[in-house]
C-alpha cells in the first residue's frame, strides 16, 4: 500500500500530483510511504500509522507491555460532591479526624508536568467505612467502595488524564488517586524501581510509542488507561535501573526545587530571598 502524507499542505492538491509525479520518476520523496497493511495489526486497535517504521511497529510485538505481572496502571475515582468533599491543602486541618471523616491527599490530574507535582488538593475520607466521606456510588451504580481502593495510599507514579503533553510524576504514599489522575504502581513498591520506571515513561521514545497507537504525531490528547498499560515498557538490567532512577530522582529533586520557596506548596521551606539594594 502507497500512503501520502500531506497534513501540513493547505491545499493539497498541487503537492499531491508532485507526490505522484515523483513516484512515477521512482524519485525518492519523503512524503511517500509504502507499507504492508498487515503491519498495522502488530499495534494494538490497528491504527493507521503508517509514516513509523516496520521496526518501531515491531516494538510492540517484541516488548512487553507496561501492564504485567509486576506493573499495574489503575483509573481512580472521584468523591462524586467535590465542592462538599474536596479542598486546598491549605485551607484544612490535615491533623486528626473531624467526626467520620479524615482529610487526605488527592491526586486529581492537574497541569503538564513531569516527575514532580506538588498534591494540592485534599478528599475528605471516611476511615471506618474505607470509602470516601458519604460516599454511596453514582446513578446507575450504588456502590459503598470507590473504584481502585485495594490501590489508595500507596506509592507510584500518576498522570493527568486529559492534558497537553503526556507528563507523569511520582505520587507519595498516603494518597488517593482520581478518575482524572490515574496511577502506576509496581509489585513492591519500591521507590528505586518507581523513579526508573518515571524516567521511562517520561521519555522521547515512551512517547512516541503513546503517539503511533493514536495515529498521531503529537501528543495533545486524552490519555486513558488502557493506553498506557499497552504501551511497551523495555526490561533494564540492574545497573539500569540504578542510573534511570538516579538520573529521574535528580530531575524530580529539580523540579521540587522551587516549590521550597511557594508557600502553599508541602515542599515549602522558607520565603525566596530578595536581592539586597545597592544603596544599603
Amino acid at each position: 500500500m502507497i500512503c501520502f502524507r500531506l497534513l501540513d499542505s493547505k491545499d493539497p492538491a498541487q503537492p499531491l500530483a508532485n507526490a505522484v509525479h515523483r513516484l512515477a520518476k521512482s524519485e525518492a520523496t519523503e512524503n511517500i510511504y509504502t507499507v504492508d497493511p498487515s503491519s498495522f495489526r502488530k499495534v494494538p486497535n490497528s491504527p493507521f500509522a503508517y509514516w513509523v517504521s516496520e521496526r518501531l511497529r515491531s516494538i510492540f510485538v517484541n516488548t512487553s507491555p507496561l501492564e504485567n505481572k509486576t506493573r499495574t496502571a489503575r483509573l481512580g475515582s472521584g468523591a462524586r460532591d467535590d465542592f462538599r468533599y474536596l479542598r486546598l491543602s491549605w485551607e484544612a486541618l490535615t491533623s486528626g479526624q473531624h467526626g467520620y471523616g479524615q482529610w487526605v491527599p488527592f491526586a486529581k490530574g492537574g497541569s503538564f508536568s513531569r516527575y514532580y507535582a506538588d498534591i494540592h488538593l485534599l478528599v475528605d475520607w471516611e476511615p471506618r467505612r474505607n470509602t470516601f466521606l458519604g460516599f454511596l456510588g453514582r446513578p446507575g451504580r450504588w456502590i459503598s467502595r470507590p473504584e481502585s481502593v485495594d490501590m489508595f495510599f500507596r506509592p507510584g507514579l500518576t498522570w493527568p488524564r486529559r492534558t497537553n503533553g503526556l507528563s507523569f510524576r511520582v505520587m507519595p504514599s498516603n494518597c488517593i488517586f482520581a478518575d482524572k489522575g490515574p496511577a502506576v504502581f509496581l509489585k513492591e513498591d519500591n521507590a528505586v524501581s518507581i523513579f526508573a520506571l518515571a524516567a521511562i515513561v517520561n521519555s522521547k521514545s515512551f512517547g512516541a510509542l503513546v503517539r503511533v497507537q493514536l495515529a498521531r504525531t503529537e501528543l495533545a490528547q486524552s490519555f486513558e488507561v488502557g493506553l498506557i498499560q499497552q504501551t511497551p515498557v523495555p526490561d533494564l538490567s540492574p545497573i539500569n535501573i540504578e542510573t534511570f532512577a538516579m538520573l529521574a530522582k535528580l530531575a524530580w529533586q529539580n523540579k521540587r526545587k522551587p516549590d521550597t520557596a511557594n508557600l502553599t506548596s508541602h515542599a515549602f521551606i522558607c520565603p525566596a530571598l530578595t536581592p539586597r539594594s545597592k544603596h544599603i
